[in-house]
């Protein structure tokens, strides 16, 4: 008796969790797909619609209201990435079908792949286009503007640094998107004092196939300022002695150049890039992966990491691993963080944007970053940094904490 009860208990288990499976066990005939599904459908009963459609398909039943069907169930439960598939397949049936580009549009914009939507709305009709305001869509996509502080826990070696930074974002003939940064930063310390201007452009070019084409350019002027030589004290006998020469000033051109590409694959992102760059006119070269997955299908929930191969005629070859997680408790509110662990000197990060050229190491990091939402066209963020750095000479430790408030404007 003990027995049976327990052979029954695994019986319900094994419906409740493998409902797909249990499905697919049943041979259903073209007739039944089509009115259970219709009927699920009718009924909003989005998840047993998504078992029983992909039971179906699996049983070699694939047409265009199936298809159609399944999407709207994924897209119902916020599953946008899982929906999209199902759009694209009855898009296949149906080329140009208004409804399956109207919803295959709102699963790129709402996972961010916001070059995909562009170029798709290029397909739309006028009435389609004119339905969702693509037709009056700005070409500029996005202003950021940003600023904030670095501090430091040996601030009579390090004094305080400040950052600034302009950002545009646009889309040539909604094909493609391209960004532009302009910089301004500045340090001082007991090496003397560093200024520096940089300019980025970043483009965005969606390709066939799930993938996604980003190459890149940075370019940096720095100056460095040696720190004055202090004079000798005065002497009571004999002639005083000159003056030490006064240090001189120089002044850098760094070039980067970088390329990425990112391929979808179900509820995981992939990617794939390189960067060539000649910080400290040294000769550096850099490959990088990364695996972003989606667990609910959508930006609520975004975990991932990234890792560094870094090979340089100077410090040799270099490793670096960056673990990253990302949420959206409310639809107003991101919070995200991350944490490095690194060995190289000069890690360059995001394809190019971020440059660590400083003297000294930074053998980990935190950042953490909160984005809210304010309207539909302004939003506000904050981040937080924190440095462990190594001083290069002396190899003594210290830390650098960095305060960012930025503003993005969306038209």
């Amino acid at each position: 008796m003990h027995k049976s009860k327990v052979f029954s208990f695994l019986i319900m288990l094994a419906f409740f969790y493998f409902p797909e499976q249990m499905f697919g066990q049943e041979k259903m005939s073209s007739a039944q797909v089509e009115e259970k599904s219709y009927d699920l459908y009718l009924h909003k009963s989005w998840k047993e619609l998504v078992v029983l459609g992909n039971s179906a398909i699996k049983q070699g039943y694939d047409y265009y209201y199936l298809r159609m069907r399944i999407g709207c169930a994924y897209y119902e439960q916020g599953n946008y990435l899982s929906a999209d598939k199902q759009f694209k397949k009855a898009l296949e049936f149906s080329s140009g079908d208004p409804t399956a580009e109207e919803y295959l549009y709102f699963c790129y914009i709402y996972t961010g792949r916001y070059e995909e939507a562009r170029k798709l709305s290029k397909l739309f009709t006028k009435e389609l286009a004119r339905k969702i305001g693509t037709d009056s869509l700005s070409a500029v996509s996005f202003v950021i503007i940003e600023g904030g502080i670095k501090t430091s826990d040996s601030s009579t070696l390090f004094h305080n640094a400040t950052y600034a930074q302009a950002g545009l974002g646009h889309y040539v003939n909604n094909s493609f998107s391209l960004f532009h940064a302009v910089t301004y930063y500045t340090e001082s310390e007991f090496r003397g004092k560093t200024s520096q201007f940089q300019y980025y452009l970043l483009a965005n070019v969606p390709m066939k196939n799930d993938w996604l084409i980003s190459p890149a350019f940075q370019w940096i002027y720095r100056e460095n300022t040696p720190p004055p030589v202090q004079e000798p004290p005065p002497v009571r006998i004999g002639p005083r002695p000159p003056p030490p020469p006064a240090p001189s000033a120089s002044s850098s051109n760094y070039f980067i150049g970088s390329l990425q590409a990112r391929k979808k694959l179900g509820h995981f992102y992939f990617t794939i890039g390189g960067t060539i760059s000649n910080i400290d006119s040294n000769a550096q070269y850099m490959q990088t992966a990364s695996i972003s997955y989606f667990p609910f299908g959508n930006s609520r929930l975004i975990i991932g990491t990234q890792g560094y191969l870094v090979e340089s005629g100077r410090y040799g070859n270099e490793t670096a691993i960056s673990p990253f997680v990302s949420c959206m408790p409310f639809k107003s509110l991101t919070l995200s963080a991350s944490y490095l662990n690194s060995s190289v000197y000069h890690l360059i990060e995001g394809d190019g944007y971020i440059v660590n050229n400083s003297f000294d190491l930074t053998p980990s990091r935190w950042t953490f970053q909160c984005s809210v939402s304010l309207s539909k066209n302004l939003s506000v963020y904050g981040l937080y940094q924190l440095e462990n750095k190594v001083e290069s000479i002396a190899n003594f430790k210290y830390n650098y904490q960095a305060f960012i408030i930025g503003l993005k404007f969306i038209p």
